[in-house]
């Protein structure tokens, strides 16, 4: 979803989708920093914690740009 919205022409569903992209990922990831804390390390939580960085701080620098065009 990220790959195809980020190539879609600026509209009000593109910036939906990145609403809901940044939203849920950034969810993701204080729970991912909530379940470190309490003391469940693992490789694969670094891991997903990674991803969900990414992503989410992506879909907010694309709906900064989509803001900063109009």
């Amino acid at each position: 979803m990220c790959f195809v919205a980020r190539k879609a022409e600026r509209s009000p569903g593109r910036t939906a989708v990145f609403s809901f992209l940044a939203v849920s990922q950034l969810l993701f990831l204080y729970l991912d920093i909530r379940t470190m804390l309490a003391g469940d390390e693992g490789s694969m939580n670094y891991l997903d914690l990674a991803v969900n960085v990414v992503l989410g701080f992506g879909a907010l620098y694309f709906i900064a740009q989509d803001r900063k065009v109009a």
